[in-house]
């Protein structure tokens, strides 16, 4: 086999293994937020429970997973967000860090109409998202902003803050 061949088996390789890891990584985003549904409190609950993936990202497939669930009484459904316009129509919102650049835009909607706002960038809960996905350890993380849940007029568990790194 030449050195031709084998560098395309290895680019191959490479661009399935990071697929791979990156479907993982939604898919522990996508169960962790099942369980954020659970422990969070919204001022008024209804019967379902809309949680909206804004734009395009690896959680569009790996949150369908938990459409039609049941969150303790609240019946999951998951709907694509494609502006920020729709935003006041979840109780939940996923924006990936490549939607970043939204954070100001989603913030006072969100804080207007209750939403749980996650994301998996840098700093974001200085931006308005109350819970952030982070890596440490080669571990799936979350941070929760208090401040920014209490804006929401969000309640988080105390028993889901005892696994989150809480950052103010």
């Amino acid at each position: 086999m030449g050195p031709a061949k084998i560098a395309v088996i290895i680019a191959f390789a490479l661009l399935f293994s990071t697929k791979s890891e990156a479907q993982t990584e939604y898919k522990v985003y996508s169960g962790l937020m099942f369980h954020f549904i659970k422990y969070t409190q919204w001022p008024s609950p209804g019967a379902e429970i809309v949680l909206g993936i804004f734009g395009k990202s690896p959680m569009n497939t790996e949150a369908m997973a938990l459409n039609g669930k049941m969150a303790g009484s609240m019946k999951v459904v998951v709907k694509e967000i494609h502006n920020v316009a729709e935003v006041d129509a979840c109780q939940i919102l996923f924006v990936p860090s490549s939607q970043s650049s939204k954070y100001s835009e989603i913030a006072p909607k969100a804080k207007q109409h209750h939403v749980l706002v996650v994301s998996n960038s840098p700093s974001a809960t200085k931006n308005g998202v109350v819970v952030n996905f982070f890596e440490e350890d080669s571990k799936v993380k979350f941070e929760i902003s208090n401040k920014n849940a209490a804006e929401n007029g969000l309640k988080i568990s105390s028993e889901l803050q005892k696994l989150a790194k809480i950052v103010d």
